[in-house]
C-alpha cells in the first residue's frame, strides 16, 4: 500500500474520537458526510467554523507562520473545543483540557497520508486504541505518554498480534525487553 493516504469516512473518525477518554462530543463533516453526536448542533455553524479557521490561517500568514492545521478554543466550563479543517471538511471535538494534545495529535494523524502499521501483522494502528495501565484511560495507540497520569507508554502491545511495538508500529528489539533483568543488582 506504500505511503498512500487511507481516506477514512466521517463516521469512522467520529466514532474513533468519541471513544477516547475525556471527549464529550464530536462533529465530523468530510466529503459531504456528516457524523458525530453533536452533528445537528454544529451543522448550521459549519460555514462560520470554516471562516474561523481561514481567518486564523490568514493571521498566521501575516505573522510569518507557515499555516494553521487546527485551533483550540477554551470554553468557560473548562473544556476545550478543538477545530480542524481539512480540504473543505471540518472536525470539531469538545474534550477535557488534559486530552487536548492527544486529540490534536490523533486528528492530525488520521488526516495525514502517513501509514502506521504493525511491523509484525500489518494492523492499521491509526485506528487502534491503547489503555493506560495506571489510570485505565482510553488513548490513541500513537500516544507516548498518558496525559492524565503521566505514565510512559512508548512501548506497547499490538492489539492484534500482541507483539511489543513502538507508537510508529516498529518492533521493539528483544534486547530492550530483557535489559531490565540484566542490569538489576541482587544484594545478598
Amino acid at each position: 500500500m506504500g505511503e498512500d493516504a487511507l481516506n477514512y469516512s466521517s463516521n469512522v473518525i467520529a466514532e474513533f474520537l468519541a471513544k477516547l477518554t475525556g471527549v464529550e462530543w464530536t462533529f465530523v463533516s468530510l466529503r459531504e458526510e456528516v457524523a458525530g453526536n453533536a452533528s445537528q448542533k454544529l451543522l448550521a455553524l459549519r460555514p462560520k467554523l470554516v471562516e474561523l479557521i481561514n481567518n486564523a490561517k490568514s493571521i498566521s500568514g501575516e505573522m510569518g507562520g507557515k499555516g494553521v492545521k487546527s485551533i483550540s478554543l477554551w470554553m468557560e466550563d473548562g473544556k476545550v473545543l478543538r477545530i480542524a479543517l481539512d480540504e473543505g471538511g471540518v472536525i470539531v471535538v469538545k474534550h477535557e483540557f488534559k486530552a487536548d494534545s492527544e486529540v490534536a495529535r490523533a486528528i492530525s494523524t488520521l488526516l495525514s497520508p502517513k501509514v502506521i502499521k504493525c511491523s509484525n501483522c500489518g494492523l492499521d494502528l491509526k485506528l487502534a486504541y491503547n489503555r493506560c495501565t495506571s489510570c485505565l484511560s482510553i488513548l490513541p495507540f500513537i500516544t507516548d505518554m498518558c496525559p492524565f497520569c503521566g505514565l510512559d507508554l512508548a512501548v506497547k502491545k499490538c492489539p492484534s498480534c500482541n507483539v511489543s511495538v513502538y507508537s510508529d508500529g516498529s518492533r521493539v528489539p528483544l534486547l530492550f525487553k530483557k535489559s531490565y533483568a540484566r542490569f538489576r543488582r541482587i544484594e545478598v
